[in-house]
This record gives C-alpha cells, sequence and structure tokens, in this order.
C-alpha cells in the first residue's frame, strides 16, 4: 500500500477572508485534512493583508521526503478602531494621540532603529489613546537621538480580532 503523497494543495477560501472565527482548511488533492488555519501569527496576532506561501510535506513508504508550496492572497476585514492618530516630539517627551472605539486593551510598543524595544506601555483606561513618554527606556536611560517605532497593537471587544498600527517618529536634538 502507498502513502499518499501531496501534490497539490486545496484552500477551503482563496483568497482567505479573516474573521474572528473563520478558519482556512488545507487539503491534499484527495480531500484529507492536512491542517488549519486562523490567520494569526505564532504570537497569536491577526496577520496583515497579503500574500502567504503554505508549505506541505509527506514522505512515502519509502521514506522519499516531498515539499509542496502553494501561496494564497489573504484579506484581513479587520475594524478600524484607532483613527486620528497622532505623534508629537517635543524636545522632552514625545506625545502618542488618538480616537480609540470599541477596544478591549491596546498597548504602546516603542522600538529604537535596531529593533529592540525601548518601552511598553498597557494602560487600563482603552477610552482614547494618549500616552506622554518622557523618552526614557525601560531600564531609565535618555532614549538616543534617532528614528523610532511606535506599535500601537489592539484588540477589538466584539470581534476579539487584534490588530496593530505602526508609525515611525524621529527623536532630534534641539536645534
Amino acid at each position: 500500500m502507498q502513502a499518499n503523497v501531496v501534490h497539490d494543495l486545496v484552500f477551503s477560501q482563496d483568497p482567505f477572508h479573516v474573521t474572528p472565527s473563520g478558519q482556512l482548511v488545507i487539503r491534499n488533492a484527495e480531500g484529507d485534512v492536512l491542517g488549519t488555519w486562523n490567520g494569526k501569527d505564532t504570537s497569536g496576532l491577526t496577520v496583515s493583508t497579503g500574500v502567504y506561501t503554505v508549505v506541505a510535506g509527506t514522505v512515502d513508504i519509502n521514506g522519499a521526503e516531498f515539499i509542496y508550496t502553494e501561496n494564497i492572497d489573504v484579506i484581513v476585514d479587520a475594524p478600524n478602531n484607532i483613527s486620528a492618530l497622532s505623534i508629537y516630539v517635543d524636545p522632552s517627551f514625545v506625545q502618542i494621540d488618538g480616537s480609540a472605539v470599541n477596544l478591549e486593551w491596546y498597548r504602546i510598543k516603542i522600538y529604537n532603529i535596531k529593533g529592540e524595544l525601548v518601552k511598553n506601555y498597557f494602560p487600563t483606561d482603552v477610552s482614547s489613546i494618549s500616552y506622554a513618554w518622557d523618552m526614557k527606556t525601560q531600564s531609565g536611560d535618555r532614549a538616543s537621538f534617532g528614528l523610532y517605532v511606535a506599535v500601537i497593537e489592539y484588540k477589538d471587544a466584539t470581534t476579539g480580532l487584534i490588530s496593530r498600527k505602526v508609525e515611525k517618529f524621529v527623536i532630534k536634538p534641539s536645534q
């Protein structure tokens, strides 16, 4: 008896519309379920709209390995819970503000140009986005001049979707 080898992947949806309860079912050509995917990355965050590659591997009865890849379009219909986001850089602080609707939680992570986490802010009041960063790092040092990235992650209270907004800003020496 010969084992079924993956020669083709069949998706339950293409494009895959990510929803809170949606699952992409991945099958081989014979209809066997190879796996499912809920549209989240390994950290539990909803992925961004884009093209993703699904990789499936099998081994036949002789020990030969077969790898098959297939691209799938992913569309995230995430609600726009955060709007009017602005970042104001002052010589002594950075102010991040925005409007928030229907959030269960949000957090702001600030990274330096090296991708190192500089500050992590997790507020209890989620009625609006408001954070005045004193330009101090997690260890209490003054942040260096340069490019920074603010990542605002948030969870929609109704759908449960976790999304993010990314904004860049620059800390410059006073002129």
